[in-house]
């Protein structure tokens, strides 16, 4: 059954650093705080990315969608075995607020089991809400 967990966060920085640091899907280990290491092959939409993260997880992705204009990046996760999914799609899009930039992170889950999901949710929402406190030191 299809799960969404949608998030919002505030990164004081400017759009236009928050953005650099996001728009190639290279060095997410920089501010995605699952991420130990990643290799991306090819660039920009098409582009596939291996992820490996603290745990000893590995998820291979897709990169799905880069839109400059609207400053969306958009991922699938293809293949993992860390949440009982078929398949997850993640949605990053950020605009100005103020001085600073409003990141609203969207995961789409096709789930295999019900029942853990309050859990992954919670999960989620800590571990995007992490990255973007990182992306904000990073991008500052």
């Amino acid at each position: 059954m299809k799960k969404t967990i949608e998030t919002s966060h505030y990164i004081n920085a400017p759009l236009s650093k928050v953005w650099e640091n996001v728009k190639s899907g290279e060095n997410w280990e920089n501010w995605v705080v699952l991420i130990e290491s990643s290799t991306m092959n090819g660039e920009g939409e098409g582009a596939t990315r291996v992820c490996n993260t603290h745990e000893n997880g590995v998820l291979h992705e897709t990169i799905t969608k880069i839109d400059e204009e609207n400053k969306v990046f958009q991922y699938r996760i293809d293949k993992q075995e860390m949440v009982p999914a078929s398949s997850v799609l993640g949605t990053l899009t950020f605009s100005e607020e103020g001085e600073g930039t409003r990141l609203e992170w969207i995961a789409e889950l096709d789930l295999l089991d019900e029942e853990p999901f309050p859990q992954i949710k919670e999960m989620t929402s800590q571990m995007y809400a992490a990255s973007a406190q990182q992306l904000e030191t990073i991008s500052a």
